[in-house]
């Protein structure tokens, strides 16, 4: 078991400015500096809650690309060389009470030929215990802590995304502990790139009975998700910084955590590189401070 604390700050750069990750001064304090904020495309009181739509793929945490098993992959595609590097998604969030939230998350699977007419999907019902709540004007942060046969906890990150419409980032992180080798952060690591479809939830059912078509898919991503593309086929960023250990994802993500796992606080950093229209990059960053409890 350990203990948590979290905080969030935002920077504003122009792009290609330096980018200054776990800054001395900021080590262990509150970070109170001259930042200031772009307007975001989602606001926290829409940035979760509704339906979603969207792109979801997992690393593994040297920042390798986990491909979409190919159990799920048709035969054809697999044959025609085409392995999908991510999935699909539908998801629904409704909170139940202000430390519980629902989450339905709809899978939908590859498919071709007629079966793009009638997609199978596969389902994922959650109920989140959220704990160490962090709201801001962009960003929602929060933990979950997993069951008793599990240990460690879930750090998840939402960030608004200033790109076409309503469009949000989230980066969900499994954390492990123990008094014997420290923190550390488990595979996979998700991140899925999403756009707001509807501000009430629909509960999971919109693909209840059948009859999801790839068009309608297509609709809800929209056009700056549906493209040939996926962003988890991205370059990274290429940020480092000395005595802090750094991994670059895809989506302007960027993880910075202690180098060493037994150091307490373990620090952990989660930041996204948020381009807005005017070319400037806001650097949107929750942290988060990990304590063991037999060290209070």
């Amino acid at each position: 078991m350990f203990l948590l604390e979290t905080f969030v700050w935002l920077q504003l750069f122009a792009a290609g400015g330096a980018f200054v990750l776990f800054p001395s001064r900021c080590r262990g304090c509150r970070c109170k500096g001259s930042f200031r904020k772009s307007i975001p495309a989602l606001t926290a009181s829409s940035l979760y809650g509704g339906d979603f739509a969207g792109l979801s793929a997992k690393f593994s945490p040297d920042g390798a690309l986990i491909p979409v098993p190919e159990y799920l992959i048709p035969k054809d595609l697999l044959e025609w060389g085409e392995h999908p590097s991510c999935l699909e998604v539908i998801v629904s969030e409704a909170e139940v009470s202000s430390t519980e939230w629902s989450r339905q998350t709809i899978s939908v699977l590859p498919a071709v030929g007629c079966g793009v007419d009638n997609l199978d999907t596969g389902k994922e019902e959650s109920l989140l215990k959220v704990q160490a709540l962090r709201i801001t004007d962009d960003i929602v942060s929060f933990d979950v802590e997993h069951d008793a046969d599990k240990k460690g906890r879930r750090a998840e990150t939402i960030f608004s995304v200033s790109v076409g419409d309503e469009h949000r980032l989230r980066l969900i992180l499994d954390i492990s502990s123990s008094s014997e080798t420290g923190f550390a952060i488990e595979p996979p690591i998700t991140i899925a790139l999403e756009r707001k479809v509807s501000d009430i939830s629909s509960g999971g059912a919109i693909a209840d009975g059948g009859g999801l078509t790839g068009s309608r898919v297509t609709e809800l991503l929209g056009p700056h998700l549906k493209v040939s593309t996926p962003f988890c086929n991205e370059k990274p960023l290429d940020l480092q910084t000395p005595g802090v250990k750094i991994l670059n994802l895809p989506g302007n993500v960027t993880i910075a955590c202690s180098e060493d796992p037994k150091e307490s606080p373990w620090m952990l950093d989660v930041l996204h590189f948020n381009i807005n229209e005017k070319g400037e990059a806001q650097q949107q960053v929750v942290r988060r401070s990990y304590h063991f409890e037999d060290d209070e």
